[in-house]
């Protein structure tokens, strides 16, 4: 029965208790999200209204901008597990603090920043769970498991979803507040069990690239590609906030009672943590696996494209009920695969990367690049909704000029991501004297090759795709011997393409 349900969940031979670990990490990240979410929503909205939503993306988005200021230097400069013992810390004193200004003093202003904290909780939840596990698993199975690790997150937001209405009645809205710490407290105690059972992985010598070295500029295609994913993480954040104008713009027209409006999105919730479940244990690591990252990254924002023409079509003939529920259901694909396809999809982005990089990348990321996109789309929805009535339609078109735009970095990054994968599998350097791969017996053959006249480019590159694809397929089976010869292929085929100086020697 075991093996059965490992089989389905795509976990091999050795890693459930791994796999088990992480979960558990997730669980208590739920923990923390499901109950603070529930309470900075009520808390805000009985003192503001759902147009006042900008403010909290633009004072969110500023105040996870400063902690990443400070957070990706960290990143570089401190080792992984004491760098997580910083971020656990530091979102259980932001979480206390806040709660203990909103119980003291008799103004709207906490309940604001408890909104706005909330988003940096969730980015901080992500960097150091996320962080812990790109360390720790391989390309692969990332694919195969990222969806599954944080399927733990999402089981406790729907648990806490049916649990709330039972204990608010006992310790009120901010005692929801206090779970949300224990559940930060529980997450530290087991970030700090993994990163103890599994300190070998933390310890294993980084990729290094040609690029590492400071008397030589990084390769353009790194630097493309990291430029890409930034481009790429700033448009997914852009329909995060535009949907979710639209989608409170129609519920609070459908729902204008407060209780109905909170028993409506209670439900929505709930159901979207359903769809997310599914995507976290069937849905991502399948779709990963079998059509790879760049269908991954696709498929996101295809739906929501789908669910924008329904909204048009529903103005065309006039039928406000179809514009509603469609504006409805782009919200629950946004809020089901957002932070499961999508999120794990964009963590797989991050492998090709040397692994000394991977973590200071992806901070700068969901700290900088997300937060200075965040500020950017909330200023505009600001401007759009006060001063050019922006209503339902016009978000949904800007959300397909967005998603259109998306799709476009997608086909774009695609070359950049087997490069990159490519460079760090060939350009690597372990702590052995002469490294395999860039020994001197390989040079008369890398030589030849250089002489070699009318090269296919198109062809080399599809070659080294090939080759890399079996390489990972090796280095999942640790198939050492094997493993060497495909990664010299690939090195005679990548001298094609660049300047032998740009190997590094030992």
């Amino acid at each position: 029965m075991i093996a059965q349900i490992k089989q389905a969940l795509h976990i091999q031979t050795g890693e459930g208790h791994m796999v088990l670990l992480f979960v558990a990490h997730s669980f208590f990240n739920g923990i923390t999200i499901g109950f603070m979410g529930a309470a900075v929503s009520a808390l805000f909205l009985t003192r503001y209204t759902a147009s006042d939503l900008p403010l909290v993306y633009i004072v969110a988005t500023v105040i996870t901008f400063i902690t990443g200021l400070v957070y990706h230097p960290l990143s570089h400069r401190l080792p992984l597990r004491r760098l997580l013992v910083v971020n656990r810390t530091y979102t259980f004193v932001l979480l206390l603090l806040f709660t203990i200004a909103f119980l003291a003093i008799n103004a709207p202003f906490p309940a604001l920043m408890l909104a706005a904290i909330f988003d940096l909780i969730w980015v901080m939840n992500s960097l150091g769970f996320w962080g812990l596990a790109g360390k720790i698993l391989d390309v692969r199975q990332a694919k195969r498991l990222y969806g599954l690790l944080g399927a733990g997150e999402v089981l406790a937001i729907i648990l806490s979803g049916f649990v709330i209405p039972f204990i608010v009645p006992i310790i009120r809205t901010e005692g929801l507040l206090f779970i949300a710490m224990a559940g930060v407290a529980l997450s530290f105690a087991m970030m700090w069990y993994i990163t103890h059972r599994y300190a070998v992985f933390l310890i294993q010598p980084d990729v290094v690239l040609v690029a590492d070295k400071p008397d030589v500029e990084m390769p353009i295609t790194q630097g493309r590609y990291i430029f890409l994913i930034f481009v790429l993480v700033s448009l997914a954040v852009s329909t995060l906030y535009v949907v979710d104008t639209a989608f409170y713009q129609q519920v609070e027209v459908l729902y204008p009672d407060e209780n109905e409006l909170a028993s409506f999105l209670g439900i929505f919730f709930s159901v979207a943590g359903i769809l997310q479940l599914a995507s976290r244990m069937v849905i991502t690591g399948r779709l990963l696996s079998r059509y790879g990252v760049m269908m991954g990254l696709i498929v996101f924002p295809a739906l929501l494209i789908l669910f924008g023409v329904a909204v048009l079509i529903g103005v065309g003939i006039g039928e406000a009920l179809i514009v509603a529920w469609a504006v409805i259901l782009m919200k629950w694909v946004d809020r089901g695969l957002r932070y499961t396809l999508n999120q794990s999809t964009i963590l797989v982005l991050y492998q090709p990367l040397p692994t000394h990089q991977r973590v200071p990348v992806q901070t700068r990321v969901e700290s900088n690049v997300e937060a200075v996109a965040g500020f950017a789309i909330g200023t505009l929805l600001l401007i759009l909704t006060s001063q050019f009535n922006f209503g339902t339609l016009e978000l949904v078109i800007l959300t397909l000029v967005i998603c259109v735009l998306w799709i476009g970095i997608v086909l774009l990054i695609r070359k950049p991501y087997v490069m990159t994968l490519v460079q760090t599998l060939t350009f690597e350097r372990i702590n052995n004297p002469v490294h395999p791969t860039t020994s001197t017996e390989t040079m008369p053959v890398i030589d030849d090759i250089l002489t070699a006249q009318d090269v296919d480019v198109e062809q080399v590159q599809q070659t080294i795709i090939t080759h890399a694809q079996t390489a990972l397929a090796q280095l999942e089976k640790g198939a050492i011997s094997d493993l060497h010869i495909t990664k010299t292929r690939i090195l005679r085929l990548v001298a094609l393409l660049v300047h032998p100086s740009e190997l590094v020697y030992e």
